[in-house]
């Protein structure tokens, strides 16, 4: 038990960043600052998204359907989440290392790391999860009983999920293992997963609309549709048993039965990994590479264009971060097109079509912040090769501008698509799209030269591992919520001087701020920039 508990707590601090900087306590305060605010909007989020929902299945007399529903799906966003967490932290190539490399039990290292799985789980639930308990509670009336259950049962609920998680870990990394060099094919499955997730996600959001504009709820099911929801609810045994915990209906059999489950669930997790992860880990370290060999002839090349290729590999050295970079601009054109089919079904538009470069303009600006926080680890990706691009005969600046120009050439095809798809679907004009496509190139220029600023004067280098981008990097927090703040600022102010000014006065008053925010953003990131950047150290 001692060993256990010393792997969990290594565990945690394993988890903890690793950075070089001499602003820890900013970084800190940031992170904590972001947590906090992440933390809070996602809770209002699901509390008022449910909230409409609830109302839905209470007027339809089936509101204990949607405590089984939404069991059921937070059971299977955990699955998803958990999967995905033991492929990452138990059957890597670095974690096997390390973990073969300790004097230690496997089998306690598995249910350290999986213990720090747990604590992450129960933050998710005391996020999502409990705080609409609650609020169904509250909407029907429940007693205090409900209440005092929804403790027990948000220990309970993962379990299973996790047994799941861990018996499919096996073949996933398999798999993963096989489509590790093809990044073709790895992509297109990420690609239809989440056009699969978007569809489902827009249908999420015309039914919130519905809501929203809807003054009878019990109108909005028919009574076959009520029907099967019952029947197939009805089926849910696993949910049902945790429902009647809650709602003190066969308490006694639920709770025994559920308990029975999850002591089954843990048993055989421990049967799976005493016999199976140290030779999954070995397999792991000792699996032969395959390597791509390709033979080319040497040949003259331009500089900046090796530079910018360069970079390219780069950021797709690892597949999380480039899979996040490329989905991202690719989804822009998608979700910039449901934003303005979804303000025109509610009404926003009301005071007419001129409203719609400015709107329009507003959430480009916002996407494309989330697509040039990229920028904010263009030194820190470089990781131990950091070392390599002062030594190379090509100036630090001619580096920087190679780096900037692929953003940028990624960022623009992101902007022109949104902007021709919003064209010929007829919801702004030749001259909207030329002076949105403008602003949005100059306000993303100045964006990604903030990014690199950011990170220039801070990197973040990973020292847990080889060259790979550390997921709470808080420079990307740093970028994007200065970013986020000036493309508000300038969708807002859009929105407003279109009710006041004719549109050519209030385009140009736009495209000067953003080529203001441009130029000092370029100042700022060029100046002293060779001086900054030979003074890194890794």
């Amino acid at each position: 038990m001692k060993q256990f508990l010393t792997l969990f707590k290594l565990e945690f601090k394993n988890r903890r960043k690793i950075v070089n900087s001499n602003h820890l306590v900013t970084n800190k305060i940031l992170q904590i600052f972001s947590f906090v605010l992440k933390t809070v909007l996602i809770t209002l989020i699901g509390l008022v998204i449910s909230r409409y929902i609830i109302r839905l299945f209470v007027a339809n007399d089936i509101e204990n359907e949607f405590l089984l529903f939404y069991i059921l799906l937070f059971q299977g966003i955990q699955f998803i989440n958990l999967l995905i967490a033991m492929t990452k932290s138990l059957y890597s190539v670095n974690e096997s290392k390390e973990i073969l490399s300790m004097p230690i039990d496997y089998t306690k290292m598995f249910f350290a790391k999986a213990g720090y799985m747990f604590v992450q789980q129960f933050y998710f639930m005391l996020v999502l999860l409990v705080p609409v308990l609650i609020e169904w509670g509250v909407m029907t009336s429940q007693t205090y009983s409900f209440y005092l259950m929804i403790l027990p049962c948000v220990l309970l609920i993962p379990i299973v999920p996790f047994f799941l998680a861990t018996i499919l870990s096996i073949p996933t990394v398999k798999i993963m293992n096989l489509l590790e060099k093809r990044f073709v094919i790895t992509f297109i499955m990420f690609a239809v997963l989440i056009g699969v997730g978007f569809y489902f996600y827009i249908d999420l959001l015309k039914l919130l609309m519905t809501l929203l504009n809807a003054e009878n709820y019990a109108s909005i099911m028919t009574l076959e549709m009520v029907d099967n929801i019952q029947i197939f609810a009805s089926s849910l045994y696993l949910e049902l048993l945790f429902k009647n915990m809650l709602l003190f209906t066969n308490f006694l059999k639920s709770a025994l039965v559920v308990i029975t489950i999850c002591f089954v669930c843990i048993g055989l997790t421990y049967v799976l990994v005493k016999a199976f992860y140290f030779g999954i880990l070995r397999r792991s370290v000792m699996r032969d590479p395959k390597f791509a060999i390709k033979k080319t002839k040497l040949k003259k090349q331009n500089i900046f264009w090796l530079l910018m290729k360069k970079e390219f590999l780069t950021i797709y050295r690892t597949p999380n971060y480039a899979f996040s970079f490329l989905t991202i601009a690719l989804t822009m054109p998608i979700i910039v097109f449901c934003a303005n089919s979804i303000l025109t079904e509610i009404g926003v538009l009301q005071v007419g079509a001129r409203l719609y470069p400015a709107l329009t303009l507003l959430i480009i600006l916002i996407f494309m912040t989330l697509i040039t926080s990229f920028a904010a680890t263009s030194i820190t990706r470089e990781g131990r090769s950091f070392v390599l691009t002062k030594t190379m005969p090509v100036s630090a600046i001619t580096q920087t501008k190679a780096k900037i120009c692929l953003y940028m050439s990624i960022t623009l095809c992101a902007i022109l698509v949104s902007g021709l798809v919003l064209y010929f679907s007829n919801y702004i004009q030749l001259l909207d799209f030329f002076v949105i496509s403008m602003i949005g190139t100059l306000v993303s220029y100045g964006g990604i030269c903030n990014a690199v600023n950011v990170d220039t004067k801070h990197p973040q280098f990973n020292y847990l591992s080889d060259n790979l981008v550390l997921q709470n990097n808080s420079n990307i927090a740093k970028s994007v919520i200065s970013n986020l703040i000036f493309a508000f600022i300038i969708g807002v102010a859009s929105i407003v001087l279109v009710l006041l000014l004719p549109k050519l006065i209030w385009y140009a008053i736009i495209i000067t701020c953003a080529l203001i925010f441009a130029l000092i953003c370029r100042g700022l990131l060029f100046k002293n920039y060779n001086k900054k950047y030979y003074n890194i150290e890794y």
